[in-house]
């Protein structure tokens, strides 16, 4: 069964932590690139890194510790890819960060480029799933 987070919602307990912002990418050569956002959460359990990869497929690529505000994604071409980060805490997620890309870079190092909004919906963790009357 694949899990679709536009049919489906989670219920979880407990509230759920502040949403990171200020996400920002910054490519370090062809296969690696910087990952750094504000932590606006006292209370989260940690954050995950998400990846879009433009032709569908969003999936997450780290799990990381709380107050955690740096990611290095290595040994991909980046570029091709938008990144979002939420934070996490019981079972449950915050909003999105902005989703942010940076471009391949030609030559000098290319200064980091955000995108405004997230196009994808907010993630669930599938603890319980029901489907949406």
């Amino acid at each position: 069964m694949n899990f679709n987070p536009a049919t489906c919602y989670v219920v979880a307990s407990g509230s759920t932590p502040a949403a990171p912002t200020d996400l920002t990418a910054t490519g370090i050569d062809a296969v690696t690139v910087d990952l750094a956002w504000s932590d606006n959460s006292a209370a989260e359990d940690g954050y995950e890194v998400w990846v879009d990869d433009g032709y569908g497929g969003f999936y997450p690529i780290a799990s990381l510790g709380p107050n955690t505000t740096t990611y290095r994604v290595q040994d991909v071409y980046y570029y091709y890819y938008a990144f979002y980060v939420v934070a996490t805490k019981d079972g449950g997620y915050s909003d999105w960060s902005n989703g942010a890309y940076a471009p391949p870079l030609s030559g000098a190092a290319a200064s980091p480029r955000t995108r405004s909004s997230s196009p994808v919906p907010t993630p669930r963790r599938p603890i319980e799933m029901r489907r949406k009357p």
